[in-house]
């Protein structure tokens, strides 16, 4: 099966919170991704502090995050976006888990010959000695 997925976004004042996170899982699900749908193992009265306890227990067994639209008017999840990032995990916006590998360009610094190549999903991207990876667009 595939990597596991968290799902990260506003809870606090949204009554359709659940809906939208198992509706995210399901679509993750159906991309051969395992979702964690943090929203099934806290409950509704949880205090605050409690259930972000329980949610990043939740994320740090995560291989990537998924972000919902609305996850910048949430605390809770802005905390969860910067140590997903922090700790160097895949983070995306939903619709970027399409579970489809990624193409970039390789660039030796050296030389400044190009090469394509691809990548799968949640592998990450930057330096490594003289190579540059860059995402290519279109």
């Amino acid at each position: 099966m595939g990597r596991k997925i968290y799902i990260s976004g506003k809870v606090t004042g949204d009554p359709g919170y659940k809906a939208k996170f198992t509706a995210e899982a399901d679509r993750l699900r159906a991309l051969g991704y395992r979702p964690v749908n943090p929203m099934a193992q806290i409950s509704a009265d949880e205090p605050w502090p409690n259930a972000m306890r329980i949610a990043l227990g939740a994320m740090l067994t995560c291989d990537g995050v998924s972000l919902l639209p609305d996850w910048r008017e949430s605390r809770g999840a802005k905390v969860e976006e910067r140590l997903a990032r922090e700790l160097e995990m895949d983070v995306r916006n939903s619709g970027e888990w399409n579970g489809e590998s990624k193409q970039f360009e390789k660039q030796d610094d050296r030389t400044g010959q190009n090469r394509h190549e691809r990548t799968v999903p949640g592998t990450r991207k930057g330096t490594n000695g003289n190579i540059r990876w860059v995402r290519q667009r279109g």
